[in-house]
């Protein structure tokens, strides 16, 4: 029979990282954003090509200089309250942009998101750390207990967990274990601690073994 093979252990550790980084890439690039603007930012004026208001929030569209930005491409930005009245009046608005880059830039007096963001990434980030806790907490509780009724064997190379009458099981996988009075077993992602009790084993450790015993039921 050939041999399945075993889920690798380090795709939870990898999907839990995966899920971080897309959790926390609006914030962090927001973050990272700000940090080169304050670091290498330069200011200019820019004009203001149209003005909204919608209920209490305030946007403009505004254009760079030619000399900055030669595309001359629109942005677009949220400001507050009094910064839009200033907007509005001269029809300029001063911006920090990155030479260079000027689609990375921030116009003062930008309305800048508030912490309901902020508390939602936290929670996400909480969320997804529990999850990965308890999937190893499962993991790691998750065994089946057989008490053996029969010596350990070789065998070859296989992942079975097999019922037989009268409670018994019939486990072949890779010793993970091994001491005096037990060993651990993987077969097929699942861990099987078998009690020898008194039972020969003959099986080194990673290599493949059979075991038979009674189901120990789960307390």
């Amino acid at each position: 029979m050939p041999r399945r093979s075993q889920p690798s252990r380090l795709w939870p550790v990898v999907a839990v990282a995966l899920l971080l980084f897309l959790v926390n890439l609006p914030m962090g690039h927001y973050w990272w954003t700000n940090h080169r603007l304050d670091a290498d930012g330069e200011v200019a004026s820019a004009t203001v090509t149209h003005a909204k208001s919608v209920g209490s929030r305030h946007y403009v569209d505004f254009q760079l200089p030619a000399d900055v930005d030669p595309d001359r491409r629109t942005y677009s930005t949220e400001l507050t309250e009094s910064a839009y009245d200033k907007a509005t009046e001269t029809d300029l608005v001063e911006v920090t942009y990155l030479p260079g880059t000027p689609s990375t830039n921030r116009v003062v007096g930008y309305l800048p998101p508030g912490r309901v963001g902020l508390w939602l990434t936290l929670l996400a980030d909480l969320a997804i750390l529990a999850m990965f806790v308890l999937m190893l907490w499962v993991r790691r509780h998750d065994v089946l207990e057989i008490v053996a009724t029969r010596d350990v064997v070789r065998c070859k190379p296989d992942d079975t967990i097999e019922d037989l009458p009268d409670g018994q099981v019939l486990v072949r996988g890779d010793v993970l274990e091994i001491d005096d009075e037990h060993l651990l077993l993987t077969c097929g992602g699942k861990k099987v601690r078998v009690v020898l009790a008194g039972f020969e084993n003959p099986v080194g450790h990673q290599q493949p073994a059979q075991a038979q015993g009674r189901r120990v039921p789960r307390r």
